[in-house]
């Protein structure tokens, strides 16, 4: 009995050893692989199939996929993330990939994943490391809650990762005479749209940056000039809803600037003011922008949404606005239909003309052969009674 116990105790951590050196072997090519792309490095990741551990990691993965278009992901689990794996890792991450901690049930003395978080924030110095919401939570030699030991894993990270935490805000200055306006794409379309090189390379260095929308209606302050610039550029049977001056601001650190051409086009979401929703079911609007730049006006297309009525449009540059409109008039059933001679009618007439003829024309042949038989009949009956 002892002897079993111990082949099958000595072979199961012979094969758990042989299948560690394969998983290892596995990892390490797909960091290899990663090399030549940005990569997204997230450990903590669960291999069990516990549904809601699962789901943080779909929703991870999901987030990064928005908020990091180009970034691919390699999810480590706490089985391979060894020492040589991570010793790999650091001689082979580029200065662009990002590392971060999953989410869960890890910052605790009952699981491994407080070890391999605080190694990769001594082996990563240079590094930023996101950490999504953990849960907290160690006990004493009693079992009882050790705040103390929380405080410290607490502690640890403020001092090894605090100072590396991106940050980042966008915001909307809206007062009451203008529209709800919102920028659309991910964190990174719109930093690598509006900030310099310099400023990208500060804001990953740790530097604060943000970007804010200040929008304004100069529908009675428009200059004579702009208005004219808009009036050239309406289209048959437009007219203009309401004009808006919209500022873009970003600050870096603390020092503030209004960017009036961007490095690339960004996408606003802009509500239609109520004043110009369409509210006639016999009728379709249409609506449209025009922008006025460095004296210079342009039409611009939109995407309209019917069901929360905004418009999406893309756009580079910042100054006047003019959103525009135009109605036309829904066919309805009757309006599809072309107007035409009602030739069933003529040809039922046509009809009932011949029909009537041929009636006409075939009582008259009675009464013709009923008036010749009776002529016969008279003629005949004479005849007979002379010979009597």
């Amino acid at each position: 009995m002892n002897l079993n116990r111990f082949v099958r105790s000595a072979y199961g951590i012979v094969r758990n050893k042989y299948d560690l050196y394969w998983d290892e072997k596995k990892i390490i090519n797909i960091i290899s692989l990663s090399k030549n792309r940005k990569t997204v490095f997230i450990f903590g990741s669960p291999g069990h199939s516990n549904m809601g551990d699962q789901a943080q990691m779909y929703c991870i993965q999901k987030w990064i996929n928005q908020n990091f278009e180009e970034y691919q992901c390699v999810f480590f689990t706490l089985r391979t993330s060894t020492d040589k794996v991570i010793r790999h890792l650091r001689k082979q991450i580029n200065s662009d990939d990002l590392l971060m901690f999953h989410s869960g049930y890890h910052l605790t003395d009952l699981y491994r994943e407080k070890d391999v978080y605080c190694k990769i924030a001594q082996l990563f110095p240079d590094f930023k490391i996101f950490i999504f919401p953990q849960t907290i939570n160690f006990k004493d030699k009693d079992e009882e809650k050790d705040e103390k030991a929380d405080e410290e894993i607490v502690n640890f990270f403020k001092e090894k990762i605090g100072d590396r935490v991106q940050k980042y805000s966008v915001e909307s200055l809206k007062k009451e005479d203008t529209p709800d306006t919102t920028i659309e794409g991910s964190n990174n379309e719109i930093i690598n749209s509006v900030f310099t090189e310099e400023e990208i390379k500060a804001f990953k260095n740790g530097v604060k940056v943000e970007v804010t929308i200040d929008i304004n209606n100069i529908e009675n302050k428009v200059t004579d000039s702009d208005k004219k610039l808009i009036d050239n550029k309406l289209k048959a049977d437009e007219k203009i809803g309401t004009i808006l001056d919209i500022v873009l601001n970003k600050n870096v650190d603390g020092n503030k600037n209004s960017v009036h051409e961007l490095n690339s086009a960004i996408k606003l979401k802009v509500a239609i003011p109520e004043n110009i929703i369409n509210k006639d079911a016999s009728i379709k609007r249409e609506y449209s922008v025009i922008r006025i730049h460095n004296g210079e006006s342009e039409n611009i297309s939109v995407d309209y949404n019917e069901n929360d009525n905004t418009i999406i449009f893309e756009t580079d540059r910042f100054s006047t606005y003019a959103i525009v409109y135009k109605d036309i008039i829904k066919n309805t059933e009757d309006n599809n239909q072309s107007v035409i001679p009602d030739n069933n009618t003529s040809v039922d007439s046509k009809d009932n003309s011949v029909a009537t003829s041929d009636t006409m024309h075939a009582a008259g042949t009675v009464w013709l052969l009923f008036a010749i038989s009776s002529g016969m009949i008279c003629v005949l009956s004479r005849r007979r009674k002379k010979n009597i």
